[in-house]
């Protein structure tokens, strides 16, 4: 992780953004990192996969906590 920072900062770009989504299948209760809303075990979230880019929303840095967005906040996120 600490590697890819590195790298990005010598790159020159903005931030961390989202370049798409994993599934995972909930192995117990949830909430979407984005809304709040509560997810039940076998449900499907989505993990963001982030990559140095440009963007009015990039982040400074690479998110340390668990982050599972729903459907459609992944979708909004890929979609806005």
């Amino acid at each position: 992780r600490a590697a890819l920072e590195s790298l990005a900062v010598h790159a020159g770009h903005e931030g961390w953004i989202i370049a798409g989504y994993t599934p995972k299948k909930l192995d117990g209760e949830e909430n979407c990192h984005s809304c709040g809303e509560s997810h039940e075990k076998g449900d499907v979230l989505y993990r963001p996969v982030f990559e140095k880019g440009s963007s009015p929303k990039a982040l400074p840095q690479m998110p340390s906590e668990n982050w599972l967005d729903c459907p459609d906040c992944a979708e909004k996120q890929i979609y806005n």
